[in-house]
């Protein structure tokens, strides 16, 4: 893709995510493609892949773009606390909701994702604040079927507490 092309495609995708996500805070999305990953039951953690071929990503069909991440990373999962986990009610353990999870923390790690139309094979760089990860979590647990308890508790969790880990990676790129 064209370097300006995908500038100006990441440009709009931002700015469709920010309108509609504060006109209409109930957007729905759907995970196309393939999960890849391992784990490492010792640490706790997951080796996060990115198939070429039929890559995980979160199509909002609203915004009429789909978003992913690339490469491989290292993922916790969700960062639930413990006293947390205990609520029975609802699904609040750190691998429930594995897909919206790693979208998330990629998001977290580069202050950013791809994002591309569907129509277009070329993924182009989308900057987003932190305001912008969090709501791509909320949509991605909506799509994984997050009931909206689980979807809003978890936003309103990573909302308030979530700010240590993107300023610690924020300083960590400086």
């Amino acid at each position: 893709m064209d370097p300006a092309l995908a500038s100006f495609a990441a440009g709009l995708g931002a700015k469709l995510l920010n309108e509609a996500l504060k006109i209409k805070p109930h957007v729905h999305g759907e995970w196309l493609g393939t999960l890849d990953f391992d784990k490492d039951a010792f640490r706790k953690l997951y080796q996060v892949r990115q198939p070429a071929e039929d890559p995980l990503r979160l199509w909002i069909p609203e915004l009429g773009f789909e978003y992913a991440y690339k490469g491989g990373f290292v993922s916790d999962g969700g960062s639930i606390p413990t006293i947390f986990q205990a609520i029975k009610q609802l699904r609040l353990q750190p691998d429930s909701f594995l897909k919206s999870y790693f979208l998330h923390d990629f998001c977290y790690a580069t202050a950013s994702c791809w994002c591309r139309r569907p129509d277009t094979p070329s993924w182009a760089r989308l900057d987003l604040n932190r305001a912008m990860a969090d709501c791509l979590l909320y949509v991605g647990l909506t799509a994984e079927d997050a009931t909206l308890a689980e979807a809003r508790t978890i936003f309103r969790a990573v909302r308030i507490g979530g700010g240590i880990a993107w300023r610690q990676h924020r300083r960590e790129d400086a």
